[in-house]
């Protein structure tokens, strides 16, 4: 705890704000007081940045890919860019349910394959047994991967793609940001991207979670709603009064949206850029990065616009909102800030009863809808694919980083 909380800015730091102190009772017990009522601290234990490591040993262990931990695996070997190898973790604490020691694998083998191709061809043909989602391999592809892989097995999320919108001018100006937003057909971006796949009705919260709005709302609302013909006449309003008032024009206004070179970011970018040139007549300057770069540009805000996910790292509203639109959240890149947002936060934070966190989580989805600081594209598919021999394992929504393969096992 004493190293979490020491940490400069790590993007989930807020999940801890709530502790008061902690202690060690004994070497089985830790016990940890919070400041006021937190209805998320447990749920967000668990998020991928929260991860338990002895104090004895530097974190510098696990940046130079070294890291060490209490899982159902231990860490053999990495080569980048080419393979991770895990091996079983003999005195690992879990059991089943008939008091056999977990897990069951002997140990995991991770392939590193760039290529999408390549790494469909090599798990259609055995090479491997377990994709993972937030890879592009398969969206577009199931059918092919169906008929050459008989049984195969898929889970399914959706990552909420969002232009997001970095607080300077003129993006300041709500009537500016309100004009791209509608002037976003998600119903064409979808038939574009993945016909049949893509969602496009979503925001913040996952698509059908227990916290999101229901999708016949979101196809009410402005941006959403079809036929686009008032979204559009209204966009155009908003973008002439604004660009007027800020000594721009249509001409003089160059505007550039960056994004990172995967499909995933690429593509819808590429689309947004498209309809803005279409239905506004806005010359959109698109800028393809390179991983690396693109994470240094979205950290260090060096962007007007902006193409990345806007996924809490667990369905709990706090994580769907508090890192993205809070005032000082570690992933709220376009740095936006209201104190009534920040308000509504606060009581979704505090309040226990899950119906009634329910109607602050959608009210807040609508507040969000009206303010357009990040302008939500689509849900883009990630499949995880299973071969049929693979038993016991699953998936829960995006925690493809979060599988422990406890009781997987290979019926081969």
């Amino acid at each position: 705890m004493d190293g979490k909380l020491d940490l400069a800015a790590p993007a989930y730091k807020t999940t801890l704000d709530p502790v008061a102190s902690y202690r060690a009772i004994d070497d089985y017990t830790f016990e940890i007081k919070l400041k006021n009522i937190s209805a998320s601290f447990l749920t967000n234990l668990g998020v991928i940045g929260n991860m338990v490591y002895p104090k004895q040993v530097s974190i510098s262990e696990f940046a130079n890919y070294r890291p060490v931990g209490s899982g159902p695996y231990q860490w053999v070997s990495y080569q980048a860019d080419v393979d991770v190898v895990l091996k079983r973790n003999a005195n690992y604490w879990k059991k089943d349910q008939n008091g056999d020691s977990l897990p069951y694998l002997d140990g995991i083998h991770v392939f590193i394959i760039p290529d999408d191709s390549a790494r469909r061809a090599a798990f259609v043909t055995g090479q491997y047994d377990i994709s993972m989602p937030h890879l592009s391999a398969f969206p577009g592809k199931q059918k092919e991967v169906e008929e050459r892989v008989k049984g195969v097995q898929w889970w399914t999320f959706y990552a909420n793609l969002a232009v997001i919108v970095r607080s300077v001018p003129p993006y300041t100006d709500q009537r500016l940001r309100t004009a791209l937003d509608l002037a976003i057909d998600r119903q064409d971006a979808t038939q574009l991207y993945y016909p049949g796949e893509s969602k496009p009705y979503l925001l913040y919260s996952s698509t059908g979670s227990y916290w999101s709005l229901s999708e016949d709302e979101i196809a009410k609302l402005p941006g959403f709603r079809q036929p686009k013909t008032n979204d559009l006449a209204e966009a155009k309003r908003l973008l002439d009064a604004a660009l007027k008032d800020a000594g721009l024009s249509l001409d003089t206004w160059k505007p550039v949206i960056k994004t990172f070179t995967t499909p995933a970011q690429t593509d819808p970018t590429t689309i947004v850029a498209n309809q803005w040139k279409r239905n506004l007549g806005i010359n959109v300057q698109v800028s393809i990065l390179d991983r690396p770069t693109s994470l240094q540009v979205q950290t260090q805000g060096t962007f007007e616009m902006y193409v990345t996910g806007v996924n809490g790292s667990v369905e709990d509203p706090s994580q769907n909102f508090d890192p993205f639109v809070g005032t000082g959240g570690g992933l709220n890149y376009g740095r936006f800030s209201d104190p009534e947002v920040d308000k509504g936060l606060a009581e979704i934070e505090r309040t226990l009863d899950p119906a009634k966190r329910k109607q602050l989580s959608q009210a807040m989805e609508r507040r969000l809808a009206e303010l357009h600081w990040d302008l939500i594209i689509l849900g883009d598919p990630r499949h995880t694919a299973a071969r049929p021999e693979v038993k016991g394992f699953y998936m829960l929504r995006n925690q493809d980083r979060a599988v422990r393969h406890e009781v997987t096992w290979l019926d081969k």
